[in-house]
């Protein structure tokens, strides 16, 4: 047997949270990809500026005992946030991750910003079956100018596709601090072998 130690609850992401970042070393989507979840996790910004690398997809999580469970990112009360990386990959990647919900709204209204500044990727990326995942809130910005990627992009699936996600009430656009114009706001494209 294999015991892995869960996430569960509420946890932080920034400078002194529980993680520094959700995608970097050290990070949440790295800790979630090692110990899976026992239960709902609620991880909350509470930095203005956070550096993502894009260097940790989320994959298919495991539950202990139990499950699925849900993760949902969200910015604190009063902030506003962005989350900014310059990386060749997806900046938010979720390979086959299901039950995310990335919400931008707090009680400022629409305060997130997810933006990758880098010409040759998407902002965004769902690929081998992740479903159930909710974007919403928010503004994804992106620069990639190739016209197989999107700010988001919903690529293949491998066995049952990427199905029942919901991209909605956001902004989906260039990037705002810097003159670069994205190929594909949305581009989805795929296939599964069913």
């Amino acid at each position: 047997f294999t015991v892995k130690e869960g996430i569960s609850g509420i946890v932080t992401i920034g400078a002194t949270g529980t993680y520094p970042t959700l995608t970097g070393a050290g990070g949440l989507f790295a800790a979630i990809n090692s110990g899976g979840l026992t239960g709902n996790l609620t991880a909350t910004i509470i930095d203005a500026s956070i550096t993502e690398t894009g260097a940790n997809p989320l994959f298919e999580i495991a539950y202990g005992c139990g499950g699925p469970f849900t993760l949902t990112i969200t910015p604190d009360a009063g902030l506003s946030t962005v989350l900014s990386g310059s990386s060749p990959n997806p900046l938010i990647d979720l390979q086959g991750a299901d039950f995310v919900t990335i919400d931008g709204i707090n009680n400022n209204g629409s305060a997130l910003t997810i933006r990758n500044i880098n010409t040759s990727a998407s902002t965004i990326r769902l690929i081998y079956d992740a479903s159930d995942n909710t974007f919403r809130n928010s503004t994804i910005e992106g620069a990639g100018f190739i016209s197989t990627e999107g700010v988001i992009n919903i690529g293949a699936g491998i066995t049952t596709g990427n199905d029942n996600n919901t991209i909605s009430h956001n902004i989906i656009r260039d990037r705002s601090d810097a003159t670069f114009v994205p190929y594909s706001l949305v581009y989805s494209s795929g296939s599964s072998a069913f």
